[in-house]
């Protein structure tokens, strides 16, 4: 083999993974940190997890959305769009 066949073969091994991590860490595997005591004991403030996208969330699961780019709330669902919330302040 030549060197420029060489070279473009690890230009396109090169990209080829690239492009599989960006998807992974996209769609996937999401690294977000918790900021903030307001998911306290449940999370810890400062700590990394690693979130797993793709399922449907229901009641008291904690969930992870994208508020802009590279900024994410970490937050509980304490009601779906069926229930009926109330506080009670006693």
């Amino acid at each position: 083999k030549s060197i420029l066949g060489e070279v473009f073969d690890w230009i396109k091994t090169f990209m080829i993974i690239l492009i599989a991590v960006t998807i992974v860490h996209r769609f996937i595997f999401t690294p977000v940190k918790a900021d903030g005591a307001s998911m306290y004991p449940t999370l810890h403030d400062e700590i990394r997890y690693l979130v797993v996208g793709g399922y449907e969330p229901n009641a008291f699961d904690v969930v992870v959305f994208e508020v802009s780019t590279d900024k994410y709330y970490v937050k509980r669902i304490i009601g779906l769009l069926v229930q009926t919330i109330a506080i009670d302040q006693n």
